[in-house]
């Protein structure tokens, strides 16, 4: 939480340079994407997927944004148009771009 004016959380005056904040330890970064071009009226996603074991998903689909995605618990098989299928395990993420791609 921001401690000033700045928007930065303060670190204190006992704290050194090289030390991190305690907030950083916090914050674990899932995914990093450059963002991809977005037509107008796009939207970004983060999505909250809640399949029974076994189901088989939804059919081939696309997004006007990107998607997000974080697994919780178990895994699923995920493919982009134009990229090999893979396996997403739980505590791993994944992204949609979103726009012309299909998603199955």
């Amino acid at each position: 939480m921001p401690d000033n004016d700045t928007g930065e959380p303060e670190q204190g005056p006992s704290r050194s340079a090289a030390e991190p904040a305690p907030w950083q330890s916090c914050i674990t970064t899932l995914l990093e994407q450059e963002p991809p071009f977005l037509p107008d009226r796009a939207q970004a996603m983060t999505l909250l997927v809640q399949y029974p074991p076994g189901h088989t998903g939804i059919p081939p689909h696309r997004h006007t944004g990107p998607a997000f995605g974080y697994v919780i618990e178990g895994e699923m098989l995920f493919e982009l148009e134009g990229e090999r299928e893979r396996v997403v395990r739980a505590g791993e993420s994944f992204r949609e771009p979103g726009g012309d791609v299909i998603h199955v």
